[in-house]
């Protein structure tokens, strides 16, 4: 009986152990696969990112132009620019749109918590979070300031033809004699503000690429 005891233990040790080791390996294997999600869609963050950057370079070239466009008008440098145009460049406001595709779907899967790295994890957050609802609000209000002072004046007053020009001795007229100069003034200001909070995204976006670049190497 004795024997038989002994010889039941070892074989209850024995499945027990390989339970244990089964379980083990089904973590590890749990935590692996998990840990490939979070590189994956690291790798999808890093990809939105880069396109992101193009479009905010661009954002920021046409502002800048828009400025200098503006400003001769309004230091009265009528030969450097094509005083017809002037509509083209008094509507534009910018225009922001969410590149946040790998961002969401970490979020919304639960995955996002599945990130080691803690200064990463609020850099990524700060971002998507902060920072695009900075962008969002100044694309708001430059559409509104768009909509309900520009475009009312430009239909009323600077009398637009189907390629949106209108004439340079209509635009001398109604710089003299009406507020234009007000509202491009303004719109300069909304430009420059703009301006300012592009190159701040653009500038966290770079350093976000740099740090999920180091973190996938370290992943490998």
């Amino acid at each position: 009986p004795l024997k038989y005891l002994r010889y039941a233990i070892g074989e209850i040790i024995l499945v027990v152990i390989g339970i244990l080791i089964a379980l083990q390996i089904n973590n590890w294997n749990e935590q692996r696969k998990n840990q490939d999600d979070v590189n994956l869609s690291l790798f999808q963050i890093l990809n939105d990112l880069k396109q992101e950057e193009l479009l905010l370079q661009e954002h920021n070239l046409l502002s800048k132009k828009t400025i200098d466009y503006l400003g001769n008008i309004s230091k009265g440098n009528y030969n450097a620019v094509r005083l017809d145009s002037l509509l083209i460049y008094l509507d534009k406001y910018f225009y922001f749109l969410k590149n946040n595709n790998a961002y969401s779907g970490l979020k919304e899967t639960g995955k996002f918590s599945n990130i080691n790295n803690p200064i990463l994890k609020a850099e990524i957050t700060s971002y998507y979070e902060e920072g695009y609802e900075t962008l969002i609000a100044d694309t708001q209000y430059g559409e509104a300031y768009t909509n309900t002072q520009v475009v009312p004046y430009v239909i009323a007053n600077l009398e637009p033809d189907t390629n949106f020009l209108t004439r340079d001795e209509l635009v001398l007229n109604k710089l003299k004699t009406t507020n234009l100069k007000y509202i491009i003034n303004y719109q300069i200001g909304l430009k420059k503000f703009v301006v300012v909070h592009l190159e701040s995204a653009i500038q966290n976006n770079n350093k976000l690429i740099t740090q999920i670049q180091t973190e996938l190497k370290k992943l490998k």
